[in-house]
């Protein structure tokens, strides 16, 4: 998945959150880190605790409520950084409009969240929930990653994301205060068309609104008794025989889309039920703190930004800032890095790649600034002719090598090596295909590694195995012209995988 934003709730209500007491502006980055979790924070280190100890126990709530290992270590943990208000946010995204409290990145470059934080009052908070909501999604593709219908996949995560944490107890099943506003006040929209549609295909924001709202009372509707249960598990077997949505579900729960908006009618004017889960399972989790690096207090948000990509109009500040943060912080990497990263990116490539070797020159094994070299080295070679391609390529190659070397686990370290291979002509190779489910293993929710990966397979005539791949991306509810480009590849893919079986 590229990226997932969240825009949630009315105005008024991220304004209430937005006005509650403001924090000291002398509040320092910091980092608690958990099994599954960096989370940054520049708030009280009990705050930040906290919010990682209720991290860790919704990640255990996933696996207990799925029949998952508890306690396993991911690949590669999720970092999320918790801001303090809309204009923190905006640093990081200043896209984000005031209905936005918080979104989701996956991309090549990194895979993180960002979110204003909960501030341990009574009201709502927004930011938590598109938390929740966001690693429902992380969560899903790391372990289930099908090509389940586009309601399911948001009805899922917005089931779980109103989940209720403490040590040693867990409520799921609670509702959302906005999704039960607009199921109870507003127009549902045909329950045919969310079967079969995706939230971005509906022009009004409120059938949008409705769409959320209605796909998690269906999966609320499915998760709450154990014979719908066993119906759900049924309708999912039928999609996994190739049934579109519409049949299958016919199939498996015997009704109609007329019908299923009848049943649910009635089900929501029932005391909805909730699942409460008591035990030791929910343990508190063990974090460690540390200070970020001394230039996040100037630079963290806009680094984020940066690595999700800068607008034309607002290049030359961030430039500006960035040289200016890096000559106050001369030994502080995290500057250096930054400051690299963006002259590569908007300003000056020499510059940049001259401060990567000066990192290097200090710390041979720094894979992020490895990584960032390989990338500007065939970045500078695009407008070459073949030749000048493959030897740029090449060049690239040796820090690529070096960072995978380095850590065999860093799926930017292996994409970006497997992108020197692409211009090879014996790519791909086993070992190109290796590295790049490597990749896509550390990092199931980027849609470009996914995307090359079974490419790549279909190259390598595997094309069972790079349907299997495409099916999230085709299915993907916010995946644009990739998801319709990953169904006509699916399609060929299962095509192909059927010709070879005759």
């Amino acid at each position: 998945m590229l990226d997932w934003i969240r825009r949630v709730g009315a105005v008024a209500f991220v304004s209430l959150l937005l006005a509650i007491a403001p924090e000291t502006a002398e509040a320092k980055w910091q980092k608690a880190e958990t099994l599954h979790f960096v989370v940054y924070g520049d708030g009280s280190q009990d705050t930040l605790r906290s919010y990682a100890e209720r991290l860790e126990l919704f990640d255990t709530v996933l696996r207990y409520k799925h029949g998952m290992k508890i306690g396993e270590a991911p690949l590669r943990k999720l970092t999320i950084y918790l801001v303090r208000n809309h204009n923190e946010l905006q640093r990081a995204a200043p896209w984000a409009s005031e209905s936005v409290a918080g979104f989701y990145s996956a991309s090549t470059a990194d895979v993180f969240a960002v979110a204003i934080r909960d501030r341990g009052d009574d009201i709502w908070s927004l930011g938590d929930d598109i938390i929740l909501h966001e690693y429902a999604h992380h969560f899903m593709l790391a372990h289930f990653p099908y090509g389940y219908p586009a309601w399911l996949t948001e009805g899922y995560a917005e089931y779980f994301a109103t989940a209720e944490l403490k040590v040693g107890q867990a409520i799921i099943g609670k509702h959302n205060r906005a999704r039960g506003f607009n199921l109870l006040n507003g127009d549902w929209i045909a329950f045919e068309d969310l079967l079969t549609k995706s939230g971005h295909q509906f022009r009004l924001s409120e059938d949008r609104a409705m769409y959320y709202a209605q796909s998690w009372l269906l999966t609320h509707w499915f998760m709450s008794d154990s014979s719908r249960y066993l119906r759900f598990q049924k309708y999912l077997q039928e999609l996994g025989r190739g049934a579109d949505s519409l049949s299958a579900f016919k199939t498996a729960t015997g009704y109609t889309p007329e019908q299923l908006g009848g049943e649910l009618r009635k089900y929501l004017r029932s005391a909805l039920p909730f699942i409460r889960y008591d035990g030791a399972v929910f343990a508190k989790a063990e974090v460690s703190l540390s200070p970020a690096p001394p230039s996040a207090d100037e630079i963290l948000l806009d680094s984020l930004h940066i690595k999700r990509g800068v607008s034309e109009k607002d290049r030359p500040g961030l430039l500006k800032k960035t040289q200016a943060v890096a000559k106050r912080y001369p030994d502080d990497a995290f500057a250096q890095l930054t400051h690299a990263r963006a002259e590569i990116g908007f300003g000056d490539r020499h510059a940049g790649e001259a401060v990567l070797k000066k990192l290097l020159a200090d710390d041979p094994g720094n894979i992020d600034a490895l990584v960032l070299m390989a990338e500007s080295r065939m970045d500078s070679v695009e407008e070459s002719d073949a030749a000048g391609m493959l030897k740029g390529y090449r060049e690239a190659r040796a820090f690529a090598g070096r960072a995978v070397k380095a850590d065999q686990t860093r799926f930017e370290a292996l994409y970006a090596y497997v992108r020197t291979r692409a211009i090879e002509p014996t790519y791909p190779t086993d070992n190109d295909l290796e590295a790049l489910l490597a990749a896509h293993e550390a990092a199931p929710q980027v849609a470009p590694i996914r995307w090359q990966a079974a490419s790549a397979l279909m190259t390598a005539e595997r094309y069972e195995f790079a349907a299997h791949l495409l099916q999230p991306l085709a299915n993907n509810p916010h995946g644009g012209e990739m998801a319709e480009a990953a169904r006509k590849l699916m399609q060929e893919a299962k095509g192909k995988a059927g010709s070879a079986a005759e």
